[in-house]
């Protein structure tokens, strides 16, 4: 009696066989282009939307800490500062300016190491598309474990 696993089964069987859906610089360049469009175009859906969700998560808070900086400097060249916070920004955002422009840079290199740790994952992932491996997780009692079991 033959179930669906065996059918699943089966079909990746069939699938390994024939190579990677997509040449590994074709995953590694359209991972590059977009972050996770290399691992979606091997069938790993779950860490393309993972690299993209990463990366457009992180230009929207470049966008923020970019419209921060321009308020920090818009401030530190204003000459007049009153106590009350109801008549302008506070006499401490001019101070932060340093603070600001560190945490665009902080995004933007995140957003530059997160392309190209996507498209080497990419490329990597279609050069090991015929490698099976089964990794498991447990819980006992007080601790957990992930074993990983990769047949050659």
């Amino acid at each position: 009696i033959r179930t669906a696993a065996d059918s699943l089964s089966d079909r990746r069987d069939s699938v390994l066989a024939a190579g990677p859906p997509i040449r590994p610089k074709t995953a590694l360049l359209r991972s590059l282009l977009i972050p996770g469009w290399g691992q979606a175009s091997l069938d790993r859906g779950a860490a393309g939307a993972t690299y993209f969700a990463l990366e457009a998560g992180s230009i929207a808070m470049l966008i923020f800490a970019k419209n921060e900086l321009a308020a920090a400097r818009r401030a530190a060249r204003d000459s007049t500062f009153v106590d009350d916070s109801t008549f302008g920004p506070p006499p401490e955002l001019a101070g932060r300016v340093r603070v600001r422009r560190l945490q665009v840079e902080d995004w933007a290199a995140l957003i530059f190491f997160t392309h190209l740790f996507s498209a080497a994952d990419a490329f990597v992932s279609a050069h090991l598309w015929d490698v099976r491996v089964q990794v498991h997780g447990g819980q006992e009692m007080r601790s957990a474990g992930v074993t990983a079991s990769i047949p050659f």
